[in-house]
């Protein structure tokens, strides 16, 4: 997940799997849900180097998922706390 995310702000697209010029739709709900299981991997890890990493990880996707693009404090029409999600 790693791997493939970091280069979206550790918020994956709808699908990695997505052919070339198919849409990018991003899944908010799924970078939130990847934040947390990597917290917890960081909290269940003992190499520091590991738990640093997990940690760096679930940061990173807080940190997008709080952003403008994401937040939608701005968009006071919008039903739900995150943008790009697949439900509300």
């Amino acid at each position: 997940f790693i791997r493939r995310a970091s280069s979206t702000g550790m918020v994956p697209w709808w699908d990695f799997d997505i052919p070339e010029g198919g849409p990018r739709l991003w899944d908010s709900s799924a970078g939130a849900i990847a934040a947390s299981g990597l917290w917890d991997l960081a909290e269940a890890v003992d190499d520091a180097a590991e738990k640093e990493r997990y940690q760096l990880a679930a940061l990173a996707a807080l940190e997008t998922l709080c952003g403008d693009e994401f937040l939608a404090k701005s968009s006071p029409e919008w039903e739900g706390i995150v943008k790009h999600g697949i439900y509300h």
